[in-house]
């Protein structure tokens, strides 16, 4: 087995690598990747709308800060339907301008979150990775938007921004750092990772709302190391084949209003007032907090054992323990052997799964791993 371990390191990722899954998850397609991942967006560029910046606020914004009423709470009453049949309907060369076209899809309706999501859907299902658009097309006609976008001129935040300010509704671009397909746990170097999204000020509080991640999605990442880029960027097409991925189209409903308090720890904004979360983190904070995904949150798990995405056994032994929300849930576990990291290949026998034991305490679930050999799992 290679000896008495000493001591090693390895990284766990609730409901990424150490994987939550639900039974009915199961039937998940096997790749390296267990599933999808979001794409990485364009870097923000110096957009201006009005002639004032998409980045700032405008006058009369509300101040940010942590909303101040329960969302969930909010959307299990807050019918979609409507916004939702709307986007479907209305079409970009039925308008001859962004304001009619922004008419069409919010004039219906007196709720700024109906507003905000019939312009989230219309957005979101636009075919322009795929859809030829005119040369001659207006740029500032929704066709045009829509042909910057497919030429990588135009991201889904800064469309986002214009259609929400034009329905008058307090809408910014956000820029920072974000924990996507790229990040693997551990990485000191997430300035690389640069990404932008959007806060909306709808009911009562600021909310964010991160489209790329909500429509786009990896199946089939090979690797953990190389960048991607956003589906629009001219060097897609290369890290298309290197990766072998394919993107696919979906909607991620948890990017859409998304808790402050829970995005966090996957995206670290450049001004710190657009965490507007009560628990402030530094760079070093994001760079060592869990990697934990969407799923974690959805399932209200928490974690009981130590807060850090990377944790060094001491004689081969360590766990990680998460505690039950609303009761619970059937978990799995993923434990991979890094070689790259570890710079060794894994001895032949040795199987993994046998160093982890599942143990049910009540209201808690413990993960309890003792590693055979010095290296790095993940």
């Amino acid at each position: 087995m290679g000896g008495r371990p000493t001591k090693s390191t390895y990284k766990t990722q609730p409901g990424g690598w150490l994987t939550t899954r639900t039974p009915e998850e199961n039937q998940e397609p096997s790749s390296e990747t267990l599933g999808t991942k979001e794409t990485a967006a364009l870097p923000p560029r110096n957009v201006k709308n009005n002639k004032r910046s998409l980045y700032t606020l405008e006058p009369g914004y509300p101040t940010p800060g942590p909303p101040p009423n329960n969302l969930p709470g909010i959307l299990s009453v807050t019918d979609f339907t409507m916004p939702n049949t709307v986007a479907k309907e209305v079409t970009a060369d039925s308008c001859n301008t962004m304001e009619e076209l922004v008419d069409e899809l919010t004039g219906h309706f007196n709720m700024d979150i109906l507003k905000v999501r019939a312009i989230f859907m219309w957005v979101g299902t636009q075919p322009f990775t795929v859809q030829e658009y005119p040369a001659d097309a207006d740029p500032e006609s929704p066709t045009g938007y829509l042909r910057r976008m497919a030429l990588g001129k135009m991201s889904y935040a800064e469309i986002f921004t214009v259609m929400c300010r034009l329905a008058k509704v307090p809408c910014v671009m956000i820029p920072g750092v974000a924990k996507s397909s790229a990040y693997e746990v551990g990485d000191d170097n997430v300035d690389r990772l640069r990404n932008v999204w959007n806060a909306v000020y709808v009911a009562g509080g600021w909310r964010i709302v991160f489209l790329l991640w909500a429509f786009r999605s990896i199946a089939g990442k090979s690797t953990g190391v190389v960048p991607f880029a956003d589906p629009t960027s001219d060097d897609y097409k290369n890290q298309e084949r290197i990766l072998k991925e394919k993107i696919i189209s979906t909607v991620k409903e948890y990017y859409f209003l998304t808790s402050p308090e829970e995005f966090i720890y996957r995206c670290l904004p450049a001004e710190e007032k657009w965490q507007m979360s009560a628990k402030k983190f530094t760079k070093a904070k994001f760079i060592k907090v869990p990697y934990l995904r969407p799923k974690f949150f959805e399932l209200n798990l928490q974690l009981s054992s130590a807060p850090e995405g990377v944790l060094t056994t001491d004689n081969g032994v360590s766990e990680v323990v998460l505690k039950y929300g609303a009761g619970p849930v059937a978990l799995i576990h993923d434990l991979l052997y890094n070689e790259r990291q570890s710079k060794q290949k894994l001895p032949p026998g040795v199987q993994l799964p046998r160093y982890c034991v599942i143990i049910n305490e009540g209201d808690k679930v413990r993960f309890s791993m003792r590693f055979p050999f010095t290296g790095s799992d993940t």
